[in-house]
């Protein structure tokens, strides 16, 4: 009965998470300051899942997020795997219920994130230079931290609760 309530709230999280990503684009807030709020559900799901779920989760969710914005392998599969994997490796050397950890892994995962920005623009916009991205990145950062270590603990404190 318990796995159940657990099942249940990380669906209403999910679809909260969904409508709460609806409503950051409704609100046009530019891209280089938004948060991945899918990243921070991909993050509080690894505080309760097994490896090997939380694994084929972070596909899961990456690919629906990929497919919502139109591509259908984009970078958000490859950077969910990715960062799944760092906190599974971490977890042996580190307390992952820090918030020192959270920051960790949101200053991974955005540095990440804009490797392949840059790299996939690079292409597209040989004029912009390094600052241009060295600017996006730590714009990105200090919103993605200050937002994030308080939304994956309140994830992770709704999603987790004990039946009393």
């Amino acid at each position: 009965m318990a796995r159940t309530g657990i099942t249940l709230r990380i669906t209403i999280v999910f679809f909260l998470v969904l409508y709460l990503s609806w409503l950051v684009a409704y609100l046009h807030v530019p891209a280089s300051i938004r948060p991945d709020l899918f990243f921070y559900f991909v993050v509080a799901l690894g505080f309760m899942l097994p490896p090997l779920a939380h694994l084929i989760v972070a596909v899961a969710v990456g690919y629906f997020v990929d497919t919502l914005a139109g591509k259908l392998w984009g970078f958000h599969v490859a950077s969910y795997v990715i960062i799944a994997s760092i906190m599974r490796v971490s977890s042996d050397h580190m307390d992952i219920y820090s918030p020192f950890f959270h920051a960790v892994l949101i200053v991974a995962y955005v540095t990440l994130q804009q490797i392949f920005i840059a790299l996939y623009a690079q292409g597209l916009w040989p004029e912009a230079g390094i600052e241009f991205f060295l600017k996006a990145w730590l714009a990105k950062v200090l919103v993605s931290t200050i937002l994030g270590i308080p939304f994956i603990a309140s994830l992770v404190r709704f999603m987790y609760q004990e039946r009393t």
